[in-house]
């Protein structure tokens, strides 16, 4: 029996109403987005450094070099870079050689309400031929085999006792690092929980695209041509650029046990090249930023 007049009715005012709702908080939130990034630009951008590793975990080792002190090296130089220029302010999440754990450091981005977190790391596999700089983003793309591969053994690595991340009910993530839905039914949410909802995509989607974009300029900017991955932009599910609550990159400075990038990445000259070139792509990334408007 066909549904009365009525009830169709009111099921079509119902799906009016919602879709009226959500067009009208898009609007309001792009509004106050626009104002926002006209006071950021005048604002400086603050910038959280995050070492990997540190203390009794060396991360990649070879002989004369290690993952924790190449990475440390190279994040107080870009430190100083940003420092020196009024449109930054550079934190890290540790400037010793001490071990900080993966919710601490993203703790540390939170507290010093970080505009962008970039982690700098160094890679290391058994194929002799791997070599060359990565760039990793978490975005909405699946992650490549490799790819999970190398953020799964970094996660175990780093996390307090080694446990895997889970979600609340037990299951682990998926690819892009998103928890499987536990809320009720879609059609039970509040207006309270719409809001919220529509808000928290569109910073999601905001920031996977911020994200995106520096990981971009990076990988062109990157000073060694010769030592750049065949596919420098990547995808997979880092603890701490998941868990990050502003646009964050993950990036690989080389392999230590390909010999030419470790030869190349131990030269004092070498780190300065990178460390510049990351500073370089904030910059432009900055620029570009304020010139953008929704």
């Amino acid at each position: 029996m066909a549904a009365p007049p009525r009830t169709l009715y009111a099921e079509e005012m119902k799906r009016f109403n919602f879709a009226f709702f959500r067009f009208f908080m898009i609007t309001l939130f792009m509004a106050t987005l626009s104002a926002w990034r006209e006071w950021a630009a005048a604002a400086p951008m603050t910038v959280m450094i995050d070492p990997g590793h540190g203390g009794v975990d060396v991360g990649a080792s070879q002989p004369g070099i290690k993952e924790s002190d190449l990475v440390l090296h190279v994040a107080l130089l870009l430190r100083d870079l940003l420092n020196k220029d009024e449109n930054f302010s550079a934190q890290m999440t540790r400037a010793e050689d001490v071990r900080v754990s993966l919710p601490e450091r993203v703790n540390r981005a939170e507290m010093a309400k970080a505009d962008l977190f970039i982690s700098l790391h160094a890679n290391s596999s058994t194929d002799p031929r791997a070599r060359g700089m990565e760039v990793y983003l978490l975005s909405h793309l699946p992650a490549d085999e490799d790819a999970l591969l190398i953020a799964a053994i970094e996660n175990e690595k780093q996390s307090v006792g080694g446990a895997a991340q889970v979600g609340a009910s037990g299951t682990s993530a998926d690819a892009t690092g998103v928890y499987p839905e536990e809320s009720a039914p879609h059609e039970t949410l509040s207006k309270r929980d719409d809001v919220s909802s529509i808000l928290s995509d569109l910073k999601r989607d905001g920031m996977s695209r911020s994200s995106l974009k520096l990981s971009r300029i990076v990988a062109h900017k990157w000073p060694l041509d010769d030592h750049r991955s065949s596919k420098p932009v990547r995808q997979a599910p880092f603890y701490v650029i998941n868990k990050s609550r502003s646009p964050s990159i993950l990036i690989e400075l080389g392999f230590l046990s390909h010999q030419k990038d470790r030869e190349a990445l131990k030269q004092r000259a070498t780190q300065e090249k990178v460390a510049r070139a990351i500073y370089s792509s904030l910059a432009e990334f900055r620029h570009l930023t304020s010139l953008t408007r929704p």
